[in-house]
């Protein structure tokens, strides 16, 4: 982070892109959030030309099976983007059953236990060979207080208020604390 702190201020006209999963905290940053591809609404039909997602899962299931003909499991594919939340890599991992399932199956698959999409691909980080991986790593980045907040937050089911949060988990929208060696999740 020094590095980069010292390549702005030698060169303010250079602009970097950088992907994080927490802010920088710097007063040049511009913070785009990335969510999951488009993926088609329930009951519209999929287009892998607007839909992102479908043309992602299409051209992963063309790595593992290069007969994969998207026509015929647009349906389900389209299912399995949606399930998914268009989330690139739970994606990946999905497409890659295509060898040994139809597209129907995988949707059930997905629909009761998210746990089996998992990779053994050689040239995958440990991190994202699994959805579960991706948890634990994102789990282990936070601290003891910010786990804490998050156990506290299981309990609600889909969204919840600031208020409800506050009242819950003790979290709140700002944060308590500056210093960087006491950070907390701070809703």
């Amino acid at each position: 982070m020094d590095m980069l702190v010292e390549w702005l201020e030698q060169a303010p006209g250079v602009t970097f892109l950088v992907t994080s999963r927490a802010p920088l905290n710097l007063r040049v940053e511009c913070i785009l959030e990335v969510d999951g591809l488009p993926t088609p609404p329930a009951g519209a039909p999929a287009n892998p030309r607007i839909h992102s997602a479908v043309a992602l899962f299409d051209q992963a299931a063309r790595r593992m099976h290069p007969r994969f003909a998207l026509e015929a499991e647009l349906a389900d594919v389209a299912q399995i983007c949606r399930l998914l939340s268009g989330v690139p890599l739970a994606i990946e991992l999905a497409a890659a059953w295509v060898r040994g399932a139809a597209c129907a199956q995988i949707a059930r698959q997905i629909e009761t236990d998210m746990g089996w999409l998992v990779t053994t691909m050689r040239d995958v980080p440990a991190r994202h060979r699994s959805l579960r991986a991706v948890f634990e790593h994102s789990w282990r980045l936070l601290t003891p207080a910010q786990q804490q907040v998050f156990m506290k937050l299981s309990v609600f089911r889909g969204g919840f208020s600031a208020l409800s949060a506050a009242q819950v988990a003790g979290a709140c929208l700002l944060p308590t604390s500056f210093n960087e060696s006491e950070k907390r999740l701070d809703l």
